[in-house]
């Protein structure tokens, strides 16, 4: 899995794609700003940008970086559900972005991100949740009687509607180690 960065600069017309390793970018760019993206590349093929025949913008700068990721989710969304939308347990370096969780009124979630038992090097990035049960968490950090959850950062959270926002648990001898969640946005939230 790679973070791709690629930034344009003096766009006027036109778009391009890109690919890495063979698989093709989840970006259609098309203006001049940064576009970010987790790429899992095949181990062949090297890296384009392929503009469209009218295209006319500078690439000011594109990085490339090896993530070193066993697990990542990408792009979820969850639409009126009971339970859990992400649930990770054990994992070894994960990487888990741009999940959404809403409600229709009817039925609500009880949890949005939940991890349990033994996780390290874990990614959150970028969380949105409206309308949570009672009782229900956006984010929770669970850290089980024998596990160790411990290199968790977070961040780009926005709640609404929802009675928690983050909750931290660690079962005794169980242990959350280095923990970090920042850039945290809510609205009519309890705790």
């Amino acid at each position: 899995t790679y973070r791709v960065e690629i930034t344009l600069s003096a766009w006027t017309v036109g778009t391009a794609t890109y690919t890495l390793g063979g698989v093709a970018g989840a970006s259609t760019l098309a203006a001049a700003t940064t576009y970010p993206d987790l790429v899992v590349a095949t181990p062949t093929g090297n890296f384009s940008i392929a503009p469209t025949n009218t295209s006319r913008f500078t690439v000011s700068s594109v990085a490339v970086k090896a993530l070193n990721v066993d697990v990542f989710a990408q792009g979820i969304t969850c639409v009126s559900a009971t339970g859990t939308c992400l649930y990770f347990s054990n994992v070894l370096r994960g990487t888990f972005r741009d999940i959404k969780a809403t409600s229709n009124g009817q039925t609500h979630y009880d949890q949005v991100v939940y991890q349990g038992g033994n996780n390290t090097q874990i990614i959150i990035d970028g969380v949105q949740a409206e309308t949570v049960a009672a009782g229900g968490t956006v984010i929770s950090l669970y850290s089980d009687v024998t596990g160790i959850s411990r290199d968790i950062a977070g961040s780009n959270v926005v709640a609404k509607n929802v009675p928690t926002v983050i909750d931290l648990t660690s079962d005794s001898p169980g242990l959350l180690q280095n923990v970090s969640i920042t850039n945290v946005s809510v609205k009519d939230v309890t705790t």
